[in-house]
């Protein structure tokens, strides 16, 4: 497996932003992490403009694994964890956020 970790520290370098977390064993951590979002994926019925939004936090700004219910305080937005997904490959959770 190819280690991206000196691309990914630039990436994350690049395109973080400061973020509180409140959860995984930190009350309102000064950490940074990568916003994302893009469109769902499609689905049936009318109104189809879902979006799906997360956030990318390196494993090692974490003391615990992350939970849903977690929050995120973003440019004074309020997010909190419904989906977590850990990146091995890449040392990073994707963590799918809806606003509080």
């Amino acid at each position: 497996m190819p280690n991206f970790s000196g691309e990914i520290a630039d990436i994350h370098a690049a395109f973080a932003d400061p973020v509180t977390y409140t959860g995984a064993g930190l009350a309102a951590g000064a950490i940074t992490a990568v916003y994302s979002e893009m469109q769902a994926p499609d689905f049936m019925g009318p109104g189809n403009t879902a979006r799906r939004t997360w956030f990318e936090v390196r494993v090692v700004d974490l003391p615990e694994y992350p939970a849903k219910g977690d929050v995120i305080m973003h440019n004074a937005i309020e997010w909190r964890v419904i989906d977590i997904v850990r990146r091995d490959d890449l040392s990073l959770y994707e963590l799918t956020v809806e606003r509080d």
